[in-house]
């Protein structure tokens, strides 16, 4: 029997001067619909008030995929191809700050399925 598929799409945001580093949106594996479920990544996006001043880091489980990154214009970063399922818990998490404590606004997506 095909498994049957959750959609998960998460929108969020951070404003603020922090040089440190805010959650700007979170996915915890199996949260959207009633765990236990196990998860799949399909794409994050990013975007800001003030590219220059905006430090991104994400992380998957205890993986940093980046850090420190600055991005010049809103990116999407598809992972619809890739066969790693996460397990039921696992946080998926895209957080920014500023590089000099200028305001900024991050927003931040998340698209997934859980199952």
């Amino acid at each position: 029997m095909e498994p049957r598929y959750y959609p998960v799409a998460l929108v969020d945001r951070y404003t603020g001067t922090s040089t440190t580093y805010q959650k700007v949106v979170e996915w915890k594996v199996g949260s959207e619909w009633g765990g236990p479920k196990r998860g799949k990544l399909l794409e994050i996006s990013m975007i800001t008030s003030d590219y220059d001043k905006t430090k991104w880091r994400v992380r998957v489980g205890h993986k940093i995929l980046f850090e420190d990154k600055q991005i010049p214009s809103a990116k999407t970063f598809p992972y619809y191809n890739t066969p790693a399922e996460l397990d039921y818990d696992t946080r998926v998490t895209i957080e920014a700050k500023s590089t000099d404590g200028t305001g900024i606004t991050a927003d931040g997506e998340i698209t997934a399925v859980e199952f």
